[in-house]
């Protein structure tokens, strides 16, 4: 028994050890397409015209990311959930109102009826008030988790919106800083010629 496990355990390694030689894949090269030249715009709008500051860039950011407006989405969706929880606190009242008519109809001359009356006509109202009493707190915690969800849902806009104004204002500051670098580095180039 150990001579074939012996066998069996060599013939193994031996073909673990032969590998095949890779295949190289067959890639077809495609070529550059030609580079497009946009035309510039006839004019700048006034607002463009003039450089922009650090709240200016700001400004654009908080009006056009889009990361921001979908967490201000998730806000506002949490505070729609939250009043939903809210409301199965409060008392609920309904009122419904309903008019009903019935005719019969009598038979013709010379024929007898076994029924003898004619229609009727009625009005019928209701109003109900439902208050929950006991759960077992099962209202009051859903309401107090949707609250408490509402609160990092805003945490995280703010958060969002902090850390959009920071990376804005830090990109525009680094830019000016390089364009700042690049005129320093030009005047320091002619003053050695």
């Amino acid at each position: 028994m150990r001579r074939y496990g012996a066998f069996l355990l060599f013939g193994l390694s031996g073909v673990a050890c032969a590998q095949t030689t890779p295949i190289a894949p067959n890639i077809q090269e495609a070529p550059m397409p030609p580079p497009v030249a946009l035309p510039a715009p006839d004019a700048l709008p006034a607002d463009v015209a003039r450089e922009i500051t650090a709240a200016d860039a700001a400004r654009i950011a908080l009006r056009y990311q889009q990361s921001l407006k979908v967490s201000e989405a998730g806000a506002l969706a949490a505070h729609g959930r939250t009043r939903e929880a809210r409301a199965s606190l409060n008392p609920t009242l309904s009122v419904s109102a309903s008019y009903s008519r019935s005719e019969v109809f009598k038979p013709a001359s010379g024929v007898s009826s076994s029924s003898g009356s004619g229609g009727g006509a009625g009005y019928a109202t209701s109003i109900s008030a439902r208050q929950l009493l006991f759960d077992f707190d099962h209202a009051l915690t859903a309401a107090r988790q949707a609250s408490a969800l509402e609160d990092a849902a805003l945490s995280d806009f703010a958060r969002a919106h902090s850390d959009l104004v920071f990376s804005v204002k830090q990109s525009f500051y680094t830019l000016l800083q390089n364009s700042n670098l690049v005129k320093v580095n030009v005047a320091r180039s002619s003053m050695r010629l």
